[in-house]
């Protein structure tokens, strides 16, 4: 008698995660396994029966366990030492455990082995053709071209969406990445799934699995436009929420003339390429091939069978892996309004002379939403670039009295990393996502159009800033720094265009004049695009729409009266009361002879000024104080406004009352001068007593006039 284990990977996948498969990790949250070039783990696998008598007659001649389940070395791992108890018979499929003739009760094997891997990525230097030639596969992979039980390459949808996806391709490996990219992009991850194996066709349909049915679908999808594709078994490290540590895994293999096979694991987003945790244990043509299978011969006699136990563990680590692409990220918009788009452009470069596939992510920010994926799979050509994307959308709801600067970052799967920022803020230009995607279609088709790279253009737009229903001058400087003639240039900015032809090495410049004649404020944008059959370039400017400054002089703040010995504080306020912004601003504070100024280039929010004054400078009783704003608009034109108010001293120093005692000298020698104007000594007195006034106060006005307000 004999039976088939069905404990293959995905039972085991089930296993692990019900606690009924045990593994076993010597450090499950090291994340840091995802990184290494190389480490040294060790791998033991085994498993328990149990032969139960089932009468007393009972007997049994013998037991047999086909374990296909066996570490080898390979391209990214070598065996370095391994223990196999009881000691098995070989074969292709893997290791025959025998028991002749065994008692009743518990048998058991184990295989222990020290596997030395690496980060696997298989150098492909050169263009492999596609559609791949018959002639060029060997006769021993061309089994993997084959429909079996699970991969059912001739279901028509099965067919439709592999033609689909590799129609126009000429390249084996941005053909293979076609698929790939697209499994990662639509299929949900689902431990539900786990329990059973699905055919291809199934998982298509319904669109959800785990790592079994994330190859499945795309060895299928391979095999369908002819590509060889198999299925492998073995052990990984995961760091999903769902699995944590090592653990049971399955990924494919993609057969490449005159390379050998490419790995791709979905689960991890490793597109042509393994991290140093992954062990292979075994390739195969269906995922339903078995792990285990187990026969025996005998009378009345029941097999019990326990699961495959894997357990992993790391004995030694290499180094972090080394970037394998440089990263330069920037915005496309440096500002923002709130509830607006913005677009995250990361340059990616391969400067090595083989391909490179690699996953990119960008970081979450609070208040700032990814729009799609925020990660995505970019295959470079050798010593090539490309630029990737991120459509990105601002939160409408942030606090207007805010400028919030957002930082994001650009990490590839080697630790290449970038980031860029830029800022959001209350009446900033707000662009819609039509804006932002019609930006993406113009950066596309610049890509596309083979000479675009030799075509330099640069706008600006002088001024920058002005008022509603004015004009702006929009001049673009356009350069031809290839090898050829361009000739019909169209440079359009809206519905007004211009055709230019320039010879190698000519510059010309193109000038547009810009009316806005919407009474609308705020920032507002003009797309200028040159293109002809071969060219495609487009420059983005934005010009600012502002109202007319006007400032108001508020929240005036000071005491009535105030004592000569004490401090006293003035308060006020530069309120803005339109969105225009008033330019080299002076402010003054007048008291008398006395001043305090202020100068400022923008104001661009409203401002509060406190001045702390000391009593003792104040005349006695009123003193008369202004407050004055003058301020530009966009073309020079001067404002200005103004507030007065009055603050009495009730006290008075010695020279103050000095001051009176000479005015109140004046006023009686005054009175009577004109009662006693012919009394000599009236008049001697009144001589004398000018005298002693214009001293007294000329010292005293000298004093007075050299102290300082503040």
């Amino acid at each position: 008698m004999s039976i088939n284990s069905r404990k293959n990977l995905k039972r085991a996948l089930l296993f692990a995660l019900v606690a009924a498969l045990v593994f076993s990790s010597a450090a499950a949250s090291e994340e840091k396994y995802l990184y290494l070039d190389s480490a040294k783990l060790r791998v033991q696998l085994g498993a328990e029966m149990k032969l139960v008598s089932l009468g007393e007659k009972s007997y049994i001649n013998y037991v047999q366990a086909n374990l296909s389940f066996m570490p080898k070395d390979d391209l990214n791992q070598h065996v370095e030492r391994i223990d196999i108890q009881p000691a098995p018979a070989e074969s292709k499929d893997g290791y025959i455990f025998r028991w002749t003739n065994p008692e009743m009760g518990k048998l058991a094997f184990k295989v222990d082995a020290t596997v030395k891997t690496k980060h696997f990525l298989h150098r492909v230097n050169s263009k492999v053709p596609f559609p791949v030639a018959k002639s060029d596969i060997p006769q021993s992979v061309k089994k993997y071209l084959k429909e079996t039980e699970n991969i059912d390459i001739s279901d028509p949808a099965i067919v439709e969406l592999a033609s689909e996806l590799t129609e126009g391709k000429d390249d084996l490996f941005k053909a293979v990445f076609s698929i790939a990219d697209w499994i990662m992009n639509n299929l949900k991850y689902d431990i539900t799934v786990s329990n059973r194996v699905e055919s291809a066709s199934w998982i298509l349909e319904n669109r959800k699995g785990v790592c079994d049915e994330y190859s499945t679908l795309f060895i299928a999808l391979a095999r369908a436009v002819g590509i060889p594709a198999r299925y492998v078994s073995g052990v990984a490290y995961s760091n999903l929420d769902v699995i944590q540590g090592f653990g049971p895994h399955a990924w494919a293999e993609v057969y490449f003339p005159e390379y050998g096979w490419v790995p791709f694991d979905f689960t991890y987003g490793e597109l042509g390429y393994v991290d140093a945790t992954h062990v292979k244990l075994k390739t195969s043509l269906d995922p339903g091939d078995t792990s285990t299978r187990y026969e025996w011969e005998g009378y009345l006699v029941k097999l019990e069978t326990e699961p495959l136990d894997i357990k992993t563990e790391v004995m030694g680590e290499g180094e972090n892996v080394k970037p394998l692409v440089s990263i330069q990220a920037e915005m496309l918009k440096d500002k923002t309004g709130f509830g607006s788009y913005n677009l995250l452009i990361a340059k990616i470069r391969n400067e090595n002379d083989y391909y490179v596939p690699t996953r990119l992510q960008i970081s979450q920010t609070n208040g700032l939403e990814i729009i799609g994926e925020s990660k995505k799979h970019v295959l470079l050509e050798p010593n090539s670039e490309k630029d990737v994307m991120w459509l990105l959308h601002v939160s409408d709801e942030l606090d207007s009295n805010f400028i919030y600067t957002f930082k994001t970052g650009v990490f590839s799967a080697r630790n290449a990393s970038a980031y860029a920022t830029f800022k959001a803020a209350e009446g900033e230009a707000v662009y819609s996502r039509e804006d932002i995607e019609k930006v993406i279609e113009d950066l596309q088709e610049e890509e596309e159009k083979v000479y675009s790279d030799s075509i330099e253009m640069t706008c600006e737009a002088e001024p920058e800033s002005i008022y509603p229903n004015s004009s702006t001058n929009v001049t673009c400087t356009i350069e031809n720094t290839g090898t050829r003639s361009v000739e019909g240039l169209e440079v359009c900015s809206g519905e007004e265009c211009k055709e230019v032809n320039l010879g190698i090495a000519q510059q010309t410049e193109v000038v547009f004049q810009k009316h806005f004649p919407e009474e609308e404020t705020g920032k507002k944008e003009i797309r200028i695009k040159a293109s002809n059959e071969l060219v495609s370039k487009t420059e983005y400017l934005t010009v600012s729409l502002e109202e007319k400054p006007s400032l108001k002089i508020e929240n005036v703040t000071y005491p009535r009266e105030v004592n000569g010995s004490e401090k006293f504080s003035v308060e006020f306020s530069l309120k803005k009361e339109s969105k225009g912004i008033p330019r080299n601003l002076k402010v003054e504070l007048l008291q008398g002879p006395n001043k305090k100024t202020w100068n400022i280039k923008e104001l661009e929010r409203d401002k509060k000024f406190i001045i702390n004054i000391e009593g003792s400078v104040l005349a006695r009783k009123e003193n008369k104080f202004v407050i004055l704003a003058t301020y530009e608009g966009l073309n020079g034109e001067t404002y200005q406004t103004r507030r007065e108010f009055f603050i009495n001293r009730t006290d008075a120093s010695l020279t103050n009352r000095i001051i009176d005692f000479a005015d109140e000298i004046v006023k009686s020698t005054g009175n009577e001068a004109i009662t006693l104007g012919k009394n000599l000594l009236n008049w001697q007195t009144l001589v004398v007593s000018l005298v002693i006034f214009i001293i007294v106060s000329t010292i005293i006005l000298g004093k007075k006039n050299k102290r300082e307000l503040w």
